[in-house]
């Protein structure tokens, strides 16, 4: 008999049964693969990549499992006569002259997979992106998340988020006009 004959008699049982050892000992078996890992929640303070601003992420309005981030705190909060930095390249011209500290950039992040998906309006050229937000585990202690925003899914940039122990200067709307808390009362007077 030659040997190619000796082979192709296995039963089809035989064959399952071989797949099925090799299976249960490579860890192939289904019932025991790890599921996929949760994306650790985005929520918290963190310094943008230059560390001259602070995203305040947080369950946006709408209540459906969803995450937005608005700007909290400019390292340069107003232009040079002053006046506070305002939205001036949104495509909406109702709000152009909103203030930057306050406005949502980061829109609807979903959970999907290990990181959160969504949309991030920047207003630098007044344009929203498709980003993915990505808690960074292990040694970092979800001290830092990677930001990754594309166009046309292809021309990507990814920057890197630190968490902010706290907003410098206090409250945010205290930290946006440079006042500290103890002159609040004045300032309303």
């Amino acid at each position: 008999m030659s040997r190619s004959c000796r082979f192709r008699r296995v039963g089809r049982w035989t064959r399952l049964a071989a797949f099925a050892a090799l299976a249960s000992t490579t860890g192939l078996v289904a019932l025991t693969a790890p599921a996929a890992a949760a994306a650790t929640t985005p929520e918290g303070i963190w310094y943008t990549d230059e560390h001259d601003s602070i995203i305040k992420v947080h369950p946006c309005a709408d209540g459906n499992d969803k995450f937005c981030g608005s700007i909290v705190w400019l390292k340069d909060p107003t232009e040079s006569d002053g006046s506070p930095k305002v939205d001036k390249l949104n495509p909406d011209a109702s709000k152009r002259g909103n203030p930057m500290v306050g406005s949502e950039i980061l829109v609807g992040m979903i959970e999907d997979g290990d990181h959160w998906k969504g949309h991030a309006y920047n207003p630098e050229d007044g344009k929203l992106y498709d980003i993915t937000f990505k808690v960074k585990t292990g040694k970092e202690l979800n001290d830092t998340a990677d930001l990754r925003g594309c166009v046309l899914r292809f021309l990507c940039k990814t920057s890197t988020f630190t968490r902010a122990g706290e907003v410098p200067g206090g409250e945010p709307t205290l930290a946006s006009t440079g006042m500290k808390k103890k002159n609040k009362k004045s300032a309303h007077q």
